[in-house]
């Protein structure tokens, strides 16, 4: 029963709502509009070639070149209107709703994906296209299948003869790290595959190729970045070589060592 007098409660609360709300026509027009009503059909046939801007421009020098008393006559009517609205709306007809603040859509990781997609390829395509760089990096068709440096006939490539020409004067204009290794990592990040043309090394000549490009630089564009799930492609031709280009070996743990941790493990217990 409770419930039942709650439901009343609130259908009264809203019925009552709904009767408080006065529905208001639009305020009366003024004395300028109500003469651009009476002409805009007249001025409209006159000057058909006219643009909507062009016409609101030409309603406007009418109405300045307009004889004062023509003005006061239609400026009299208007006020007249307006004097007869407020007497039948009262100030309810003359408050505004508070605006309410649209809620910006929250931007999702597919779509910060696809902007940070885009950003990279693009930089990549200008970059190719630059012929004052291209020293450094330039854009390639073979025309037939080379396979000392990976090239596939008629599927253009990305060839960087000076990787460290490229870190020292061209990456840094372009992104916000100006680090090869970078760039090297989001090439890996879209499938290219790197191919070295004589010597193995992280800063010696190569291409980046892909078998989903065409002829024109602008096929760039449609690569998509390799997501979690997909199969990573075939590793770089100086991956394997990493460790020695760098100089580095991995060490491997001493059994001398292995013995110390289990002493130790021993010792806490």
């Amino acid at each position: 029963h409770n419930h039942e007098g709650e439901e009343k409660k609130d259908n009264v609360g809203g019925a009552a709502a709904k009767e408080a709300a006065v529905v208001v026509p639009k305020k009366p027009l003024n004395g300028y509009m109500r003469y651009v009503a009476e002409i805009r059909e007249a001025v409209t046939a006159e000057f058909l070639g006219l643009t909507g801007k062009e016409l609101s421009v030409k309603f406007g020098e009418m109405w300045k070149a307009l004889d004062e008393d023509k003005k006061k006559k239609y400026i009299d009517e208007a006020k007249e209107e307006m004097t007869k609205f407020k007497e039948q709306y009262g100030d309810a007809a003359f408050k505004h709703a508070p605006k309410t603040k649209k809620k910006k859509k929250a931007v999702t990781d597919k779509k910060k994906d696809a902007i940070e997609v885009y950003e990279f390829l693009n930089k990549l395509v200008s970059m190719v296209n630059d012929p004052s760089i291209s020293q450094f990096i330039s854009w390639s068709v073979p025309t037939t299948n080379d396979s000392d440096e990976g090239g596939i006939e008629h599927v253009g490539k990305v060839v960087v003869l000076d990787p460290q020409g490229l870190q020292d004067n061209v990456l840094g204009k372009h992104f916000k790290h100006s680090q090869y290794s970078s760039f090297q990592r989001q090439m890996n990040y879209f499938g290219f595959k790197k191919k070295m043309h004589k010597d193995k090394g992280k800063l010696n000549p190569c291409s980046y190729v892909h078998e989903g490009l065409g002829k024109e630089p602008s096929s760039i564009l449609t690569l998509r970045r390799r997501q979690k799930g997909d199969k990573e492609s075939a590793p770089s031709e100086d991956a394997a070589t990493g460790e020695e280009s760098s100089g580095e070996k991995r060490k491997e743990p001493s059994s001398s060592s292995a013995e110390d941790e289990t002493l130790k493990k021993r010792s806490r217990r």
